[in-house]
């Protein structure tokens, strides 16, 4: 708690104000991303109540199946790949030269380092990031021969039809 002190007379008191700093993360639940996207931005929006005026330590990490990553705890850990960007209440991810291997689920988060409010400090749900993998053809030769009756077909059926009634 913060403590001040107030004097009364001749006599100290010392009166402990509780730290009701307060933080709240939120992030989009799912970003998707194309296969011919190279960067994407994450985004993470937070407010804080009845905190400090100083800056906010702000952590990103990412989470696949079998283990954890720490991106930037609050220096990140690969300057090329990860970027954050700061605005007012915003924290964002930027991951650049983006592949399938960076589909995971991505975690930001928000600490108040010189609050002692167990709600000082808070991280996000979380952002299922994927990107899009290139679609495999699977070239056959029955595929082909399949495409070049479609193709013939489709150059028959233009021709002009003529008909002919035959009867009385």
């Amino acid at each position: 708690c913060k403590e001040c002190s107030r004097s009364n007379s001749m006599v100290s008191v010392q009166l402990c104000a509780a730290d009701t700093c307060q933080v709240t993360v939120r992030q989009p639940r799912y970003q998707e991303a194309e296969y011919s996207t190279q960067t994407v931005s994450l985004p993470c929006a937070f407010s804080a109540s009845e905190c400090s005026l100083s800056k906010p330590q702000v952590l990103w990490f990412r989470f696949f199946t079998n283990k954890h990553e720490d991106l930037c705890t609050p220096k990140c850990t690969n300057d090329q790949k990860f970027k954050v960007q700061i605005s007012e209440n915003s924290i964002a991810l930027q991951i650049n030269d983006l592949s399938v291997n960076d589909n995971a689920v991505y975690f930001c988060g928000i600490a108040f380092s010189d609050s002692s409010s167990p709600h000082s400090k808070r991280t996000g749900n979380g952002t299922v990031l994927t990107k899009r993998a290139k679609k495999k053809i699977r070239i056959t030769k029955r595929s082909i021969a399949q495409e070049l009756q479609k193709q013939r077909y489709a150059e028959h059926s233009r021709q002009p039809v003529s008909f002919y009634w035959y009867g009385e």
